[in-house]
């Protein structure tokens, strides 16, 4: 394995857990709790106890240190079902992080998600193309690299009943924010399904209904603001504000400007 960077760190969040700070300094997870946003954020908000049947399968954009996977494989296998990911992140280094050092306060299912991608490293044909053991029923396919690639190297019959968003802020990794991406990611969603991201721009979401998903609010995490939830008609969706709601319809049957930026209204 690559030796990791000093320039990525492993700093306390108020619950306890750990987020990494990247090379500029920039936090990955909320400063209240990078667990406790896994678990409200991300597990409850797409409300995993009711995704799937039998097996969940979930698309988990921006791994990063494994939390969102682990929270998910909590609610999953917790419950006696098996859980199936799919993982897309672009750097290598929160992953080695996340093998190096178990997350205590997530455990015992960070543990498993960390010896998941310590396999899917030591072997990313395998990874790609058959995934690898993930917990006691479970499995994850990983791809290291540009999710907006990666995304299209899916089998065609990879479907999701909920998908994780959770790459870095809109300002610092736009790409992941772009119409194309939200639409590629929303062809792949089941009827039922559901996305949870902490992004709660409208032009984000505008793209979400330009792709054909309905979209609502997910609660403040924190000190954090409010999130995004969205899923393909019909959906029982946490509502926005009516007047919120308006400006976003108003805004989404406008054409898409390309590159536009992403505000946070």
């Amino acid at each position: 394995m690559n030796s990791i960077p000093e320039t990525w760190n492993r700093v306390l969040t108020q619950d306890g857990s750990r987020t990494l700070l990247d090379p500029e300094g920039r936090a990955c997870h909320a400063s209240e709790g990078a667990w406790d946003q896994a678990l409200l954020r991300y597990a409850a908000g797409v409300e995993m106890s009711k995704r799937g049947d039998t097996k969940v399968r979930l698309l988990d954009v921006g791994v990063g240190l494994g939390l969102n996977m682990a929270a998910a494989l909590a609610a999953v296998e917790g419950e006696g079902r098996s859980l199936e990911v799919t993982g897309l992140e672009l750097h290598l280094t929160p992953l080695q992080l996340a093998i190096a050092e178990p997350e205590p306060l997530a455990n015992p299912w960070h543990q498993k998600v960390t010896e998941a991608l310590e396999l899917s490293l030591a072997d990313p044909e395998l990874a790609e193309a058959e995934g690898v053991p993930l917990g006691e029923r479970s499995r994850l396919w990983l791809r290291v690299g540009d999710a907006r690639e990666t995304i299209l190297t899916l089998p065609p019959e990879r479907r999701f009943d909920a998908v994780f968003l959770d790459p870095f802020a809109p300002k610092e990794q736009s790409d992941l924010w772009e119409p194309d991406f939200l639409r590629a990611i929303a062809e792949r969603m089941e009827p039922g399904s559901r996305l949870a991201t902490y992004c709660a721009a409208s032009a984000m979401r505008a793209d979400l209904l330009r792709a054909g998903l309905l979209v609502g609010r997910l609660g403040r995490v924190g000190r954090k603001a409010e999130g995004t939830v969205a899923g393909p008609a019909p959906a029982n969706l946490p509502p926005l504000l009516p007047r919120a709601l308006r400006r976003l319809k108003q805004r989404a049957a406008d054409p898409a400007p390309k590159n536009a930026p992403l505000d946070s209204q």
